[in-house]
């Protein structure tokens, strides 16, 4: 690979870097306390593709030879992250979450919010794991996209290549959504839904389904 090529993929990803962070986009790649580092990283990797381009002037390092000419293909994929809108994974892209194996670890979690509204993730866990059974006989309300019978959010701990779906059965007063909708779910965790025969995911009867917009940023956290 010549120095040229080299020098030209250096800057390209650190330019498309930078415009995932001024567009926005990076969010369907990391998750947002990852913004600084991706800012850090964009603006090192510019500053080294410019050096190397100032470097090779100063010294008269211009090449003349044309073999390794497929090398620049190698900025294709570089070049469409930045200008091809990658949307944030949904119904489709996301791995299904891996069966839990065995009962969570119990431990008490802190009292349910006032307006009773919890996080996906959080349903799941409090669930699965919560000593206090905070989640018995108490109206709840969360948020998510349909996946045929279930209410389903994308979970990721660092980007979206660790990304997984979390999930829970819908059961009651669901009218007919397609997939991908989002919705507002109102009701109540069935009490012991949530067990190894059902790999830990439990079951929402649902009250009321409301479909709000999707939101900006999809993923959970």
């Amino acid at each position: 690979m010549s120095r040229v090529v080299q020098n030209t993929l250096v800057l390209l990803i650190g330019l498309s870097a930078g415009l995932l962070v001024v567009k926005g986009t990076y969010l369907n790649f990391v998750k947002p306390g990852l913004l600084p580092w991706l800012i850090a990283a964009a603006v090192l990797l510019v500053v080294l593709g410019l050096a190397g381009f100032l470097a090779d002037a100063r010294h008269g390092a211009a090449e003349h030879h044309h073999h390794g000419g497929t090398a620049w293909l190698l900025l294709i994929p570089v070049a469409l992250t930045a200008f091809v809108a990658v949307p944030a994974m949904g119904v489709v892209g996301a791995t299904p979450e891996s069966p839990a194996a065995a009962q969570p670890h119990l431990r008490p979690f802190p009292p349910l919010p006032a307006d009773g509204t919890v996080s996906l993730p959080e349903l799941l866990m409090r669930a699965a794991a919560d000593s206090t059974k905070s989640l018995d006989n108490q109206s709840i309300s969360t948020t998510g996209f349909v996946m045929g019978d279930d209410l389903a959010r994308v979970v990721i701990i660092c980007c979206a290549a660790d990304a997984q779906l979390a999930r829970v059965h819908l059961s009651g007063n669901v009218s007919g959504h397609p997939d991908d909708t989002w919705l507002r779910i109102e009701g109540r965790v069935i009490p012991g839904s949530s067990n190894p025969s059902t790999h830990f995911i439990p079951t929402l009867e649902v009250t009321r389904a409301t479909p709000i917009p999707k939101p900006a940023n999809t993923y959970a956290y």
